[in-house]
């Protein structure tokens, strides 16, 4: 029963009050409202029916907030029934195929694709249950298997996660997301000798694959290996010479106290470069030739950018004067010659110091480069 201006009612009389309150169309942002919040906030339906048979539970009777309780669910039944029958297509819909795509049979790739859309979208638990009955019904599906062990990471199963890209590996030995993802998941439960022969075995397919080389590069450090560590950064440089991951690799390169690999600045950006090639100390023929070209290509592209090259030769001024002028030759055969007053040359017969986090080095030779853009006049006068 219920208590309500010192009167009461009983749960027949409730109904029949509810029955006959108007109707009335639901507001126009409900939908959007109620949709945000089921993709925001609300746990699926698994998730709710786990947490209510898991969790521990003491029910307590109270005869007033009973009758409150039928009062309250014959209204929310009461606007349902309202809510439903003005334009409500789209939540209906969504709650059919959300609840009950599972339990009626789809088939493999129908499920698979609504558990990678789920993952995408960030609902991981909820892929998650889509991805396990694709891969259930599909178990020889190497696809299936590396978006169930994506789901098993996102939800921090390290174990699972394995589990799912071992199987797929069964079916496709030589795929390289299911190689590749397995190294990671070495490496992210600490077991860094099986994450290193993971990687060498990505790298036998695909020599230049950039996760794999780095992540070589880290697990080296982490075992105090430095002249492995050094080969893995160099091999990483090697292939890979733009964007943050190429500059972490020179920095953790240099810091070692190895400058084959450098940073320069050239205007308002860094560029990497091999130094060793630079110096006429690289095995590769062409590397050099690469070097050389990657700076011309920076003055071509960029009229207003003046390059400085200061080489260093300890105890051999003249090598490091015709080391200047000869790169600066083999600059301007791509520039061409219009570049010539933009390229200014500076030479020392002593070592070049860098100084790296708290370390100095003094190495007996060197090329130092950097660039400055020329601001024109014309562009001086706009704001």
């Amino acid at each position: 029963m219920s208590e309500k201006n010192n009167q009461y009612y009983g749960t027949d009389e409730l109904k029949e009050l509810l029955r006959k309150l108007p109707q009335e169309q639901a507001p126009h942002s409900l939908n959007r409202k109620i949709m945000r919040q089921i993709g925001e906030q609300s746990p699926t339906l698994l998730k709710r029916i786990t947490q209510f048979f898991s969790a521990p539970r003491t029910l307590t009777l109270h005869p007033t907030r009973l009758a409150g309780g039928f009062a309250a669910l014959g209204l929310a039944f009461w606007l349902g029934l309202t809510v439903n029958t003005h334009n409500t297509p789209f939540l209906q819909q969504s709650e059919e195929i959300h609840h009950l795509s599972v339990e009626t049979g789809q088939d493999s790739q129908t499920l698979f694709l609504q558990g990678r859309h789920l993952l995408v979208a960030g609902q991981k638990e909820e892929a998650l249950t889509y991805l396990q009955e694709a891969g259930r019904l599909a178990p020889e599906n190497p696809e299936y298997a590396y978006y169930e062990g994506l789901a098993y990471q996102a939800t921090d199963n390290l174990q699972l996660e394995r589990a799912s890209y071992q199987r797929g590996l069964t079916h496709a030995i030589d795929s390289l997301p299911l190689l590749l993802n397995l190294g990671h998941n070495f490496l992210d439960s600490g077991e860094l000798d099986a994450a290193l022969a993971q990687y060498d075995t990505v790298l036998v397919l695909n020599p230049q694959e950039a996760t794999a080389l780095y992540n070589r590069g880290l697990i080296y450090k982490k075992k105090g290996q430095r002249n492995k560590e050094i080969q893995a950064w160099q091999q990483y440089l090697t292939h890979h010479r733009s964007g943050k991951w190429a500059l972490r690799a020179v920095s953790h390169l240099n810091n070692l106290g190895d400058f084959s690999f450098r940073s320069y600045q050239m205007g308002v950006r860094k560029i990497v470069l091999s130094q060793q090639a630079l110096l006429e100390e690289s095995d590769t023929p062409n590397e050099r030739e690469q070097e050389i070209r990657t700076l011309a290509l920076l003055l071509l592209k960029n009229p207003n950018l003046d390059l400085n090259i200061v080489t260093f030769q300890e105890k051999n001024l003249a090598l490091a004067k015709s080391q200047a002028q000869e790169l600066k030759k083999q600059l301007l055969v791509i520039a061409g010659k219009e570049a010539h007053t933009r390229i200014r040359l500076s030479w020392f017969g002593e070592p070049e110091t860098l100084t790296e986090n708290t370390n100095t080095y003094q190495l007996t030779k060197g090329i130092l480069l950097f660039g400055s853009n020329k601001m024109g006049t014309e562009k001086e006068r706009r704001i």
